[in-house]
């Protein structure tokens, strides 16, 4: 896959912003959601290395990246502190073509100027049969809502996309999905005692039927390897053959019993 090259990166406050609201009352019961939706994929995916592109903040970092049964792995962020291990733009990755055997990306495509290059980049370095796995934002429901009253927040200043389009964007690269489904089904908002009166809601999320209100999603896709069927060498005439092996066919005929 040809690499690409993109405009200069977002920058690096609306990153540390959503970690600073992940590190919220909102933030937490959300990120408690993920954790148990992550825990039932990402421990299942093996290989050497595995990359985040983007940082939730530093207790979430380290939990996703344990999460991973991946000997070696990185955060890979805007500014390098004590979880980003390289500072690197996503759409841009100082990473070798076919290299990666899993790439982590939460929430990191609501926050980037080409979210599809970011894309093509994870499909450049992983291996062959290799992961993504993405969160992401669900642009329906009443999160999808809130986005129309606090556009200049973290996460609402996001661009939100919907399972659909980041399945179709994988499905060009050559990606197989393998795993996707929204959850956390509470409304955004921020007061404990009104969140605890609506938990009801969560039982929501054993019916797939609601899936499309869902505050997000996760996705794992599966890089596909392309086969080539070997073209078998079609068979010289037998007239052919005898000359390359030096033996000139007779046209005598020999008579038998004469």
């Amino acid at each position: 896959m040809q690499r690409f090259h993109t405009q200069a990166p977002t920058p690096a406050a609306p990153c540390r912003r959503l970690e600073d609201w992940y590190a919220g009352r909102l933030g937490a019961l959300l990120w408690d959601a993920e954790r148990a939706q992550l825990e039932g994929l990402v421990p299942n995916l093996f290989g050497y290395h595995a990359l985040q592109l983007g940082s939730l903040g530093p207790d979430r970092d380290r939990e996703l990246l344990g999460m991973c049964r991946i000997p070696h792995r990185v955060v890979i962020g805007p500014k390098r502190d004590a979880t980003v291990g390289l500072a690197a733009a996503p759409d841009a990755l100082p990473i070798a073509s076919d290299s990666v055997d899993v790439v982590l990306v939460p929430h990191t495509l609501e926050f980037v100027e080409r979210p599809h290059e970011v894309l093509r980049e994870v499909d450049r370095v992983l291996v062959a049969e290799g992961h993504v796995v993405i969160l992401g934002f669900n642009p329906w429901g009443s999160w999808g809502w809130r986005r129309l009253f606090r556009s200049r927040a973290v996460p609402w200043c996001g661009r939100f996309f919907s399972q659909t389009r980041i399945r179709d964007w994988l499905a060009l690269l050559g990606f197989d999905t393998v795993a996707g489904r929204g959850y956390f089904y509470r409304p955004p908002l921020e007061y404990e005692g009104l969140m605890r009166r609506i938990r009801f809601v969560e039982r929501l999320e054993h019916h797939s039927g609601w899936s499309p209100l869902a505050a997000a999603y996760v996705l794992v896709a599966r890089k596909r390897v392309v086969t080539l069927t070997p073209l078998r060498p079609r068979r010289a005439p037998a007239r052919r053959r005898l000359v390359a092996a030096g033996l000139e066919p007779s046209a005598r005929v020999v008579k038998r019993g004469g």
